[in-house]
């Protein structure tokens, strides 16, 4: 270059000249410093290209800390300090700034797949810009650990904590100690055994939130809490019970460590109990009873009128991380063995009719199917989801559970994948439904995701990922496509999807599999579409005691429905919190979260005080 001819001819003009009678011999001390004076010049040009690529890979990953403007800066003065060489890659950052940061992990040295040969002239440009939210995620991402928990994302953060508090703060004004609050007109809402459910539902994303003023109100209920006989009848699902109310006191056990939750664990355990089968005792229910008083437990009802006869397979089998945990936690072997007999009889009867994917609807009275449709999604969502769940509780031991899961998992990919003629994966709502998907299925993502990761390698099939990629990419469409940005409840697929049936109930699944496909990947783009989707639920939903259900979620502004289920705590703000937290806050190989999103430990750990 220029600059490089000029110093070299200084260097010459500065050196002492030969003597005419020497011989070429005595040139060398010239030629030495002449060399020596190139290799120092080569070392700065080398150090400052190094700053300058290290510097576009610090506005890559951590962009969003820097002001746009300085980190311009900073790249036009490296970049003017010295003119790119022919054997050099000119390297320009583009589009990272606080609101709209790059995807992270794209590292610039790995961006040229195809490296070129040793003295190639080739120059490559890279431009490090995160994606519009309509591209797929690139499937293979950095570790999450690469992936930046700054300024920005503990914004986000404090936004989701804000409605968390809002949602407290408007059922403690008016509904303390109900199941529910309404929260448009404040009254107390639907009932679920009058338990206070909201409170215990919602205590360990408190926790998890560090809302400690809030989290010691719901400790101060939680002691004060009986089971005595009401003066009237209670019933509730038995299935809501577990995973809502005994699954967020053990959580709050579990994060906590603090004894009144285990203790009032047990408690409800105990009550719980009396619907559970005995082995060995006929002429009574083969599965757990679908509803039960927990203030009264001998009042229950095997199979309620409108299931017609059946016990559902959600029902039936969606115990185990509850009662596994409650046993580990307490030294009460009766739990876990209750649990252990009803998910034995379901593999049993699976293994014995050739049907790793489960009928969703069983005989209440005995041990087989009642019908012979199949689904992941409603009526049998969480079965399936406790296979693998159950299996990574477990601390990786039961590997019938393991075993059961991949051969379900392989019959769902066979018979209820389908793809729209635009190319969205989905997942058929049943065997008789070729062309509908419930939202509640979005969770299938999420969890093909955590047995890719948390399984052993040679346990896990090449494909969970990749389908886990394409269903969640379709769950985010479900929004993405609405006017307010909320998903409905039941989508159709054909040449493309439409919204079938039209409201929105706050659920959570969608926002859990970005979770977990985060945490999982690392890659950026999910947690700019979790992002997205609790701003629009923040937008449309919020009312002055809470949040609403949405009765049409492609008009706007929006209708709402005075209907707020505990779930809006215990999964959909928890969700969409722990993506903008670091591992840490929840690491994944010390917890196993229920169908409820409630934390329980895995056996063999150890609880933090």
């Amino acid at each position: 270059s220029s600059s490089s001819s000029s110093i070299e001819k200084s260097a010459l003009e500065m050196a002492p000249a030969a003597k005419p009678h020497q011989n070429a011999g005595n040139v060398q001390p010239v030629r030495w410093r002449w060399t020596a004076m190139r290799i120092a010049f080569a070392c700065v040009i080398v150090f400052v290209v190094c700053v300058q690529l290290r510097i576009s890979q610090f506005g890559h990953t951590y962009g969003h800390h820097m002001p746009q403007h300085k980190l311009e800066v900073v790249t036009k003065v490296v970049a003017a300090s010295v003119q790119p060489q022919k054997d050099e890659a000119s390297v320009q950052l583009r589009g990272s700034s606080p609101q709209h940061p790059p995807l992270l992990g794209a590292s610039v040295a790995h961006q040229n797949k195809s490296s070129p040969a040793r003295g190639s002239t080739k120059t490559t440009t890279v431009i490090t810009q995160r994606p519009t939210t309509t591209q797929k995620p690139a499937l293979v991402a950095p570790s999450p650990a690469a992936a930046a928990f700054g300024p920005r994302e503990q914004q986000r953060a404090d936004a989701v904590r804000d409605a968390l508090r809002h949602l407290w703060r408007g059922y403690k004004q008016t509904a303390w100690g109900a199941d529910e609050v309404a929260p448009i007109s404040g009254h107390r809402g639907g009932s679920w055994g009058e338990v206070g459910m909201l409170i215990l539902d919602t205590l360990d994303t408190l926790w998890i939130a560090g809302l400690k003023d809030e989290f010691l109100e719901g400790q101060n209920w939680v002691q004060s809490m009986t089971f005595h006989r009401l003066g009237h009848a209670s019933r509730t699902s038995l299935f809501e019970m577990t995973i809502r109310g005994l699954a967020g006191l053990l959580a709050a056990h579990a994060l906590s460590g603090r004894a009144v939750f285990l203790d009032k664990a047990k408690m409800l355990g105990d009550s719980l109990m009396f619907g559970f089968p005995q082995e060995g005792v006929h002429g009574r229910n083969a599965w757990p009873v679908s509803y039960i008083d927990v203030h009264n437990p001998s009042d229950m009802e095997v199979t309620p009128s409108f299931h017609q006869g059946y016990t559902t397979l959600a029902d039936a089998g969606s115990n185990l991380v509850e009662l596994s945990y409650l046993s580990q936690a307490c030294g009460d072997k009766r739990y876990k063995a209750s649990a252990d007999l009803v998910m034995k009889q379901i593999l049993d009867l699976s293994e014995r009719t050739r049907r790793p994917l489960a009928a969703r609807t069983l005989d209440p009275y005995s041990v087989a199917f009642e019908s012979g449709s199949t689904s992941v999604g409603a009526l049998a969502d969480s079965y399936f989801e406790y296979l693998l769940k159950g299996y990574l509780q477990s601390g990786r031991k039961n590997h019938r559970l393991l075993k059961a899961w991949k051969e379900a998992m392989r019959e769902m990919k066979q018979t209820l994948v389908g793809k729209s003629g635009d190319g969205l994966s989905f997942i058929m709502e049943d065997s008789g439904h070729h062309n509908t998907m419930d939202h509640l299925t979005c969770f299938i993502g999420g969890m093909l995701a955590l047995g890719s990761q948390y399984v052993p390698a040679e346990e896990v099939e090449a494909w969970w990922l990749p389908l886990a990629k394409d269903l969640t990419y379709t769950c985010h469409e479900m929004y993405r496509r609405t006017e307010s940005g909320l998903a409905p409840e039941i989508s159709s697929f054909g040449q493309t999807m439409n919204a079938q049936s039209r409201h929105y109930r706050l659920r959570p699944e969608t926002l859990e599999s970005l979770f977990y496909m985060f945490r999982v990947t690392g890659n950026e783009t999910y947690r700019e579409w979790s992002w997205d989707i609790f701003q629009a639920i923040n937008k449309h939903t919020r009312t002055n005691y809470g949040f609403a259900a949405v009765e049409d979620v492609d008009t706007v502004p929006v209708s709402l429905r005075d209907s707020e289920e505990t779930f809006m705590g215990a999964e959909t703000l928890k969700y969409a919190l722990l993506v903008h937290l670091p591992p840490e806050a929840l690491p994944l190989d010390r917890f196993v979260l229920n169908t409820e999103a409630h934390p329980v430990l895995i056996d063999g750990t150890i609880a933090n005080s």
